[in-house]
């Protein structure tokens, strides 16, 4: 997290190319939705965007993120599928 309310963590995000048609399973009660979004999308102009978050006390703040359809990606997934996206220009992929 990029805040000092919250203790230092590491991740560790795993990529993998599946099937189109695959199909995903949750279980774990920290994940509420899995959500297939084609690569394209996420990398298209028009997808990306701000949210405004209500940080509590009446002050607000705005995120970079991407908009898909009703959902809104931000925070901690658009920072590591951001960086993701840097790495494969870097790799020229």
């Amino acid at each position: 997290p990029a805040t000092r309310r919250l203790p230092a963590i590491t991740i560790f995000p795993f990529v993998f190319g599946v099937p189109a048609d695959s199909q995903a399973e949750v279980f774990s009660y920290e994940i509420q939705e899995v959500l297939w979004v084609p690569l394209t999308t996420l990398l298209a102009p028009e997808t990306g965007g701000w949210v405004e978050i209500d940080r509590g006390e009446g002050q607000t703040r705005d995120f970079p993120c991407w908009r898909v359809g009703e959902r809104v990606i931000w925070g901690l997934t658009y920072r590591i599928l951001n960086r993701l996206f840097q790495e494969l220009r870097l790799a020229g992929v």
